[in-house]
Order: structure tokens, then C-alpha cells, then sequence
């Protein structure tokens, strides 16, 4: 009887035993077709922002969101058995989904970004104040990207070439012409390339919604709207980012139209 228990035992050990085995064996094949790549073949790059504060859970979603990797669960235990969890880096980055889990975990974790992320804000001055400095003027968001003094003077004293500058008078600067937006950049721009792009953009804006023509029909040209929409931007106190318009734009611009003494006022 003894015996019999102890054959009992034994057989149900194995059948365990077997079970976890198996178990261990389809997970391990599981976690390395997992962390294969999506597509061996693939081409396109995807462009990733990590930002501060963002954790490897974050990350493994964008990835799997956008069909980088197989499998976010997958992301995540391999970041925690390779003690890399907390050491991604901020910045933006290029991976494929034609990349290991491995590699695209290497790359991120280098700090060796591929772009960075420059954001030019609604309505700032070009230059930075000599007091009170918000860090928002062009030439200190420039600064921060990593150019240099002479880089940024240079290139605010360069020519640009777009439709957006008729009827700019000769002596003007570009103030008023950086589109408030966020460029992701190579490396290897050069401070003109960045402000081109910013300038191309605005030139995009102003023919999308025919700005010109309604500038036009308020009286004032194209250089005059352009300022005047600079003047009101950064005048606002109630917009946030993102908002086209807001209560304050409109009292502000209703003041430019309306007063006599301004060199935009068109009769209203």
C-alpha cells in the first residue's frame, strides 16, 4: 500500500514537474519570439519622444502602440531583467521595427539621440531681454538647443527666401516670422536650416487659411498682419498652448483696429 502511495506521489510529482517544465519551456519561446523583431524587413523609422517623467511601461506602449515591438509585456520584463528600466534617456530617437527588442532598448538607453525637440513660442520676441528673461525669446530656446552666441546672431542677420516677406521693409529683422511650434531637428542643422524651416512654416499657415487676403481686407499687408498677429500673441494672457484664439486676442486686437494713434488701425 506504501508502495502504491509512494508510485502515486511520484507520478503526480512528475506530471508537475513536466507541467512547469513545459510551462517554462512556452514562456522562454514566448519572450524570445517577443522580443524578435516586429518586421525583419521593415524600413520605415518611427521617431520617439522621451520625455521626462516617462518609464519604461510609457515607452514599451508608444512602441507596441505604433507597431515597433510585438509585445509591451514582453518590453517591459526585458528592461527589468537586463537592469534597464530606469535608464532611458531623454531625447528624440529613431528606431525600426526591423530591431530587437535588444537593440532598440540599447539605443534608447545610449543618450545618443538622433533629433532634438526645438519648440519656438506664440508671440516671442526674437532677441532675449536684458531683464526679466522667460527663456522663451528665439534666441534663447536656440541657445538652449545647444547653438552659439555667434551661431544665432549670424543666422538672424541672414537672408531668408519666402513669400511670407513682401512688402517686408529692408532694415526688418525676423521678428514676428518664427512660428510658434515644436521642429525636430538632425544634429547637424545649422541654426538657418532651423529658422527656414519655422519660416516655411509660417508660409504653409498663411496659404492654408488665405491670410493674406484677410489681412487685406482689414487694410493692412501682409508684414503689417503678420506683426500685428506677433504683437497680439504675445500680448494674451489667457491663451494657452495650442489655442488659435481666446477672449484676450480678441479685446487685444479690437484695440489695434479701432485706435487712431496705431499704424495698423483700419477705420473699424
Amino acid at each position: 500500500m506504501k508502495i502504491r502511495k509512494r508510485r502515486v506521489c511520484l507520478l503526480v510529482l512528475s506530471i508537475i514537474v513536466a507541467i512547469l517544465g513545459l510551462s517554462a519551456l512556452g514562456a522562454t519561446i514566448w519572450y524570445k519570439q517577443m522580443i524578435s523583431p516586429f518586421d525583419a524587413h521593415a524600413q520605415q523609422a518611427f521617431r520617439i519622444n522621451i520625455k521626462e517623467g516617462m518609464g519604461s511601461s510609457d515607452i514599451a506602449k508608444i512602441l507596441e502602440d505604433n507597431k515597433i515591438i510585438k509585445n509591451s509585456l514582453a518590453f517591459s520584463i526585458y528592461t527589468r531583467l537586463h537592469n534597464s528600466a530606469s535608464k532611458f534617456k531623454t531625447g528624440v530617437y529613431s528606431v525600426k521595427s526591423s530591431q530587437s527588442v535588444d537593440e532598440i532598448v540599447n539605443h534608447l538607453t545610449s543618450g545618443k539621440t538622433d533629433e532634438i525637440a526645438i519648440t519656438f513660442y506664440p508671440g516671442s520676441t526674437l532677441n532675449k531681454k536684458i531683464k526679466n528673461s522667460d527663456g522663451r525669446e528665439v534666441e534663447s530656446v536656440l541657445f538652449k538647443a545647444g547653438f552659439s552666441d555667434d551661431q544665432i546672431k549670424k543666422a538672424f542677420a541672414a537672408k531668408y527666401d519666402s513669400p511670407v516677406f513682401a512688402g517686408r521693409p529692408e532694415n526688418a529683422g525676423l521678428e514676428g516670422y518664427i512660428y510658434g511650434e515644436t521642429f525636430y531637428i538632425s544634429l547637424d542643422e545649422t541654426v538657418e536650416q532651423v529658422l527656414q524651416r519655422s519660416i516655411d512654416h509660417l508660409e504653409k499657415i498663411v496659404k492654408k487659411y488665405n491670410l493674406e487676403e484677410k489681412f487685406k481686407a482689414r487694410g493692412l499687408t501682409l508684414y503689417q498682419g503678420i506683426t500685428l498677429a506677433s504683437i497680439i500673441q504675445r500680448e494674451s494672457i489667457g491663451c494657452g498652448s495650442g489655442v488659435e484664439t481666446c477672449e484676450d486676442q480678441r479685446k487685444i486686437a479690437s484695440v489695434f483696429y479701432k485706435s487712431p494713434e496705431s499704424q495698423y488701425a483700419v477705420g473699424f
